[in-house]
């Protein structure tokens, strides 16, 4: 669901049923009405999604998530991306991480050992697969028009040394990719291929440049979505003017200044269907629509997909006379996603030291997981929509490394060594270094162009922010002197 929240009393919802729910809000705070609800459905997802999967049980964890989620402005999620990756891990959940997650997302009953998700999604992209439907003859048979792409991917990473459980592998192994969690080039690895799964929409997911590690296991599910309005030139950009949005439906503060698409056609509408809301379904392609719910008195409140989707039979064909805002922006959660996760009933998958998510690995190890990310971007005007949602879920081993930064020691000034042999506990070598000197030879490689009084020194080539060694109030006595 895709919530556009544009004043404490008004706001614009947009909801791509279980998969992308956004908010734009110019209001500070969230007071009774708030909201233009705006509404993108796949119908066939409709008690059809998968055999077993029920898309109610989907909405009503999508409305859970952003009624506990939402608490800023300018916000578009994707509760459908979260249910999907966390899909990913379910069949590696054991005891308690199985029933959180059954019951927290609605996942079926029976054998967790499925991808509960993977046949809608099949079904979904069969349709909406971006294929050429019109060429132009005139231009060497270029496309020019096609159909809507949607698009789905999964991946589940792990580091080359580790291998997934054999039961788990034999569910999620298509997905299953190996990187070097200790090289920084592990996290370029994983933003490439959501920058390819997103059409470069989302470009990052993990912070690039650092190694994955200290994660066991990273799961990323990514939503693509690109669609044209159903009828041609729906929207004349000729016809998109600059004027006031304001920031309830009393009009009697002004918000902002947008640019507004505008049409006068037949659409399927009501002002009765919801009581207090003004409902407008506009088509897009390939058996998709756009829903806008407008709400008529400052005082209404925000509308759950939920009760949207039982009030679409009591719309009917009306011409309207449509002014629609154009929007563009991008949305990322990461502390507060976790949070609400927890809050809906998650907290044994975060709970270290749990044997919640056991069959993930080859060694039984049990892991944790640490953060859940999601990034989306969504954007609408004259041509249509696009949209993308990446989320990531990162797990940790029982056994969490200390995720500390590290400490600095910078030998810079005269020290000791030694050359000591562990078997005999024997020093073969011992010295002292207070004047290096810069070795004759030229180095056979340029050498790095910092220094160490660079304040982002350690950061911009190493992806570290190392802490100063606390000094001790007494030192050491010593054997003797320098």
């Amino acid at each position: 669901m895709c919530h556009l929240k544009v004043g404490p009393s008004q706001a614009i919802v947009m909801t791509l049923v279980s998969s992308i729910h956004a908010a734009l809000t110019y209001g500070q705070t969230f007071v009774h009405f708030s909201y233009i609800t705006t509404s993108l459905y796949f119908y066939s997802l409709v008690d059809a999604a998968n055999e077993t999967m029920s898309s109610a049980n989907q909405q009503k964890f999508a409305d859970a998530l952003t009624s506990s989620l939402y608490s800023k402005p300018n916000e578009c999620s994707s509760a459908l991306s979260v249910s999907m990756v966390f899909s990913l891990i379910y069949p590696g959940a054991t005891n308690d991480g199985i029933i959180d997650m059954r019951d927290t997302f609605g996942y079926p009953d029976g054998s967790n050992m499925q991808l509960v998700w993977d046949d809608a999604a099949e079904r979904m992209t069969e349709r909406a697969n971006g294929a050429c439907t019109s060429w132009s003859w005139n231009n060497n048979g270029t496309c020019v028009a096609r159909r809507s792409q949607l698009k789905f991917a999964n991946s589940v990473w792990l580091d080359k040394s580790d291998e997934l459980n054999d039961a788990y592998a034999q569910v999620v192994g298509d997905y299953a990719m190996q990187a070097n969690f200790d090289s920084p080039s592990s996290s370029a690895a994983v933003n490439s291929w959501v920058k390819n799964a997103t059409n470069g929409l989302i470009d990052s997911i993990v912070q690039q440049g650092e190694p994955l590690y200290p994660a066991k296991l990273l799961a990323v599910n990514s939503i693509y979505l690109e669609s044209r309005w159903g009828a041609i030139d729906l929207f004349l950009v000729s016809n998109t003017n600059l004027d006031t949005f304001y920031a309830s439906p009393s009009r009697s503060a002004k918000v902002s200044m947008a640019h507004f698409m505008h049409t006068v056609e037949e659409f399927d509408y009501s002002h009765e269907a919801l009581a207090g809301y003004q409902t407008i379904k506009l088509p897009l392609q390939d058996n998709m629509s756009m829903i806008f719910v407008l709400p008529q008195t400052d005082s209404a409140k925000a509308v759950k997909s939920t009760a949207l989707i039982a009030a679409l039979d009591g719309l009917e064909y009306t011409k309207v006379a449509l002014a629609l805002p154009k929007f563009n922006f991008q949305s990322k959660y990461e502390n507060d996603l976790k949070d609400s996760l927890i809050e809906l009933g998650l907290d044994s998958l975060f709970s270290p030291g749990n044997d919640s998510l056991c069959g993930l690995l080859e060694d039984s190890e049990c892991l944790s997981i640490d953060k859940v990310i999601q990034k989306t971007s969504i954007g609408v005007s004259e041509k249509g929509v696009l949209a993308a949602a990446t989320t990531a879920v990162k797990m940790y081993g029982m056994a969490m490394p200390s995720q500390e930064e590290p400490i600095l020691m910078t030998l810079d000034h005269p020290f000791q060594f030694f050359i000591y042999d562990e078997e005999e506990k024997l020093m073969l070598f011992e010295g002292r270094l207070g004047a290096p000197k810069v070795p004759e030879e030229e180095p056979s490689t340029p050498l790095l162009d910092a220094k160490h009084s660079d304040a982002d020194f350690w950061k911009s080539h190493f992806g570290w922010e190392p802490v100063d060694a606390p000094v001790p109030t007494s030192s050491t006595p010593l054997l003797q002197s320098w």
